[in-house]
């Protein structure tokens, strides 16, 4: 949440009803002038005098409260505002700024005590609403901070600073349509309002609405330039877009004005690692976390940056912080496996398909210390995972877990068992079972004649960087032309790409069940050709020949600069030379294709 504005010139005269010589109204005046004037050591001597004579002047103290909290002396302009309001327990005005004062010491208790105490005696106190909903956002009330701020726009609608912050609130719980609707609002009463701009720039992000997000970001620039944080989130914008230099400059323009802002170093690695400088890459994650030690998305950032280059000894330690990731209660209440002792042991899977489908290799070595082994699994899995050695039991999500000793999250079995390149659990380790496929799929498949070949062009669209797994149709054409029998193994939002191909490729991915049939499939295939996908990964393990078209920067476990995967010895690795560029990639998939021998 954004500080409240700075104050501005002290208040003038509180009628307090009382008597008091002549002279102390035109006093006040005259001092309330000088502030006016910005001549601040003639205004405090004039206060001062006011309180020789009146020593429990409420104006007084509470203008002299002002004028020292803007020196920057909290501590005594508490001192003044406190006494104000006993000299006066009825001074609204000094119940607020006390409100505020306490707010800059981070006493939020009693900042709310002030705020609540002002709205008891001016229940129409817009700004004191306001800045109760401040504070209760702080203190980890969002739903009492909402209505705060709801009642402060029912009082003054053209309020553009708590549309923003009901925004805000509303972001965190995640109404995003509601929260940009604040944002617009705000914006709408005050074009000037740098942080609503900013905070619109994160919403259009999340939205998708790259290029509306990119000039929202950076009005708030224009408006705020020496905003660290407006910076940083134009970065995160470019680097959406993929303008990568550019959110590189926008993350260092950031550290310029903040050196020691960690997010910043965090993203800046993520965005040079992408550019392919792993070195200065490994150096600014480092230095995010020499920042926030404890900060566990820079800690696996660094992980996955370590285990794609190779050093997977450094990389499962630090893929480790993992575990300060929310699990469900009854797993997190039993113990973490230490990878010693017998009992029953559950395998969580934690993450993606294909992330199971790699690391359930390690239920037969976890099964060969004496364990009985529980795994847990996406429906999609459970027929095709029961052919895996090992494993005792299958749950999938929904089913009520049997009693277990401990849990491991399956992605911390390389980890427990210091896999390195040369000692990762051999494959295949999975068989096709059964298949509910319809007649017709199946037969098109097993009397098809010459080389049979299975497709996949994309992966399911879930974050950022899932563009970089999809590879265009189009760039397939030059393959459909030599003779084979190609199969959609395909099945997600992208299927109507298929349209213009039906005559040159069998779809049989949206017929698919689960991946039982998809295992099916391939086990009656010659190839598979796949972009990085958890398709790949089933075939792998099913040990078929497989060809994965890989980005520039791929994801870490395909590692870099070689043809070969450790994982999955049937697997042929083809890389883009250049960011973007699959046109070569396919190229040379046309090449091995003209020699390729099932």
């Amino acid at each position: 949440m954004k500080k409240p504005k700075g104050f501005g010139q002290p208040t003038g005269l509180h009628n307090t009803q009382k008597r008091t010589p002549e002279n102390l109204e035109g006093a006040l005046s005259i001092a309330l002038q000088h502030c006016q004037a910005g001549q601040w050591p003639q205004a405090e001597a004039i206060l001062h005098q006011i309180l020789q004579v009146q020593p429990g002047h409420p104006d007084a103290l509470l203008n002299l409260g002002v004028l020292v909290y803007q020196r920057g002396d909290t501590t005594t302009a508490v001192d003044f505002a406190t006494r104000a309001t006993r000299s006066d327990p009825g001074f609204v005005e000094a119940h607020y700024t006390l409100g505020r004062f306490l707010e800059a010491q981070e006493k939020l208790d009693e900042a709310t005590a002030s705020y609540r105490q002002a709205l008891a005696l001016k229940p129409g106190y817009a700004e004191a609403h306001y800045n109760l909903g401040l504070v209760l956002s702080r203190q980890g009330e969002p739903q009492q901070a909402a209505a705060s701020h709801r009642a402060a726009l029912a009082l003054a609608p053209d309020f553009a600073e708590a549309h923003n912050e009901l925004g805000i609130i509303l972001e965190v719980q995640g109404e995003q349509a509601e929260a940009a609707a604040c944002y617009r609002r705000a914006l709408a009463i005050r074009p000037d309002l740098a942080e609503a701009h900013n905070n619109l720039g994160v919403i259009l992000v999340a939205q998708g609405k790259l290029e509306e997000a990119a000039a929202s970001c950076r009005q708030a620039i224009a408006l705020k330039p020496d905003s660290a944080q407006f910076h940083y989130n134009l970065g995160r914008v470019l680097m959406a877009e993929q303008k990568l230099e550019m959110a590189e400059a926008c993350y260092r323009q950031a550290l310029s004005l903040k050196p020691d802002y960690a997010e910043a170093y965090d993203s800046l690695g993520s965005t040079l690692l992408e550019l392919s400088r792993f070195t200065p890459a490994m150096d600014a994650y480092r230095q995010a976390l020499r920042l926030k030690p404890q900060a566990a998305q820079t800690h696996c950032n660094y992980a996955l940056a370590l285990l794609l280059t190779g050093d997977l000894q450094a990389g499962w330690a630090e893929y480790e912080w993992r575990w300060h990731q929310q699990l469900p209660a009854d797993i997190s209440e039993r113990p973490r496996w230490d990878g010693s002792g017998q009992g029953t042991i559950l395998l969580y899977s934690e993450q993606g398909l294909g992330d199971t489908l790699q690391f359930i290799r390690y239920a037969p070595l976890v099964k060969a210390r004496g364990a009985r082994v529980v795994v847990t699994c996406d429906p999609s899995l459970k027929t095709l995972l029961a052919s895996c050695a090992g494993i005792d039991d299958l749950v999938t999500s929904g089913e009520t877990l049997p009693d277990f000793d401990a849990y491991v999250l399956m992605m911390s079995l390389p980890h427990h068992f210091g896999t390195r390149l040369d000692t990762i659990p051999g494959a295949p380790y999975l068989t096709p079972t059964t298949c509910r496929l319809p007649l017709a799929q199946q037969a098109h498949l097993t009397r098809a004649s010459g080389l049979k070949i299975g497709l996949v062009w994309s992966a399911k669209f879930r974050h950022s960087l899932d563009y970089k797994r999809y590879c265009p149709l189009a760039h397939f054409e030059p393959l459909l032309r030599t003779g084979a029998s190609f199969f959609s193994l395909y099945k997600g939002e992208r299927l109507a790409d298929i349209e213009p191909y039906r005559g040159q490729i069998v779809e049989l991915g949206s017929h698919f069940q689960d991946f039982g049939d998809t295992a099916w499939a391939i086990a009656h295939l010659d190839l598979v050709i796949t972009v990085d996908t958890s398709v790949a990964h089933l075939a792998g393990a099913l040990g078929k020949p497989t060809w994965v078209l890989l980005p520039c920067v791929p994801d870490w476990r395909w590692l870099l600069g070689r043809e070969d995967s450790p994982w999955y010895p049937t697997v042929r690795l083809f890389r883009q030379p250049r960011p973007g560029e699959w046109a070569p990639v396919l190229e040379q998939v046309n090449k091995a294709l003209e020699v390729f021998e099932p």
